[in-house]
């Protein structure tokens, strides 16, 4: 009896362990079938990241591109810009000189102005003397003196 008090015990112990081990098998492959599902979604994780890791250096090759083409636009304006500044700085001085001139002329259009007025003044006075010795007849005409030969 004591030998069927041993094997009951001992199968009680086993049954008792298969149970514990049947609970662990339990447990391990509900943790590997959540490591799976862990897995998975790291995969599609990485999957994702490296489609949007590819979207993100096509776009900064884009931007690198633009960055380069505005560059060059920026490089030619500036040329374009100094040379206007050029043209601007060479227009100005002809300005300047043509004022120079204008007022230079201007001057001898005012003095040519003044002239052509004083005789103007000159050939009516002439012209009423004219008139008035013509018309009172007591101007004499001045005869010219022969000359010593």
């Amino acid at each position: 009896m004591n030998e069927i008090k041993v094997v009951r015990d001992t199968k009680e112990i086993a049954l008792n362990a298969l149970r514990h081990i049947e609970k662990d098998v339990l447990s391990q492959k509900r943790v590997t079938k959540d490591d799976k599902r862990l897995i998975d979604e790291l995969k599609f994780t990485k999957e994702d990241m490296l489609k949007k890791q590819q979207v993100i250096e096509e776009t900064a090759r884009k931007h690198q591109e633009l960055l380069m083409v505005l560059d060059r636009n920026l490089t030619s304006r500036e040329k374009k810009s100094s040379s206007m500044s050029k043209s601007t700085e060479l227009l100005d001085q002809q300005l300047s000189n043509l004022k120079k001139e204008k007022e230079k002329y201007g001057q001898q259009a005012s003095q040519a102005n003044q002239k052509y007025q004083q005789s103007l003044e000159e050939i009516k006075l002439k012209h009423n003397l004219i008139q008035y010795c013509a018309n009172e007849g007591s101007c004499t005409r001045r005869t010219r003196r022969p000359r010593a030969s």
